[in-house]
């Protein structure tokens, strides 16, 4: 509304249009630069971050009052995290390596249960 309104003034139709690809624009941008999560047979991928699935010691869901407990007060400075405004739900993958001192993975998604079953199918 606020491109149709400036551009109102000067042609009706030209802020309509320019208003719609703007909106286009900003939702194509979105849905692109979104982070996505990739699990093969060998790795998990988070937004671009590889974690190999030997490395994985074991997997917990967390909903609600638990998800926000461990955003805030539990999580680890050292953990990676991956939040997202549109899933409050959330899984936490433990990790068991040797080097690599993040403790755990902390990743928000809108199926939690659907991903912690399938890592759990893969790691054993």
């Amino acid at each position: 509304p606020i491109f149709w309104l400036a551009g109102f003034p000067f042609d009706p139709t030209l802020g309509l249009l320019v208003g719609l690809a703007t909106s286009a624009t900003a939702y194509t941008l979105v849905w692109l630069r979104s982070p996505s999560i990739v699990l093969t047979d060998s790795s998990l991928s988070v937004a671009g971050v590889e974690l190999p699935l030997n490395e994985i010691d074991s997997v917990e869901v967390f909903l609600g009052a638990a998800a926000q407990v461990e955003r805030g007060p539990n999580r680890d400075a050292r953990a990676y995290v991956l939040l997202r405004g549109t899933a409050s739900k959330l899984v936490k993958f433990k990790l068991n390596s040797a080097i690599d001192p993040t403790p755990y993975w902390l990743v928000g998604t809108r199926q939690p249960n659907r991903l912690a079953a399938a890592v759990q199918r893969l790691i054993g």
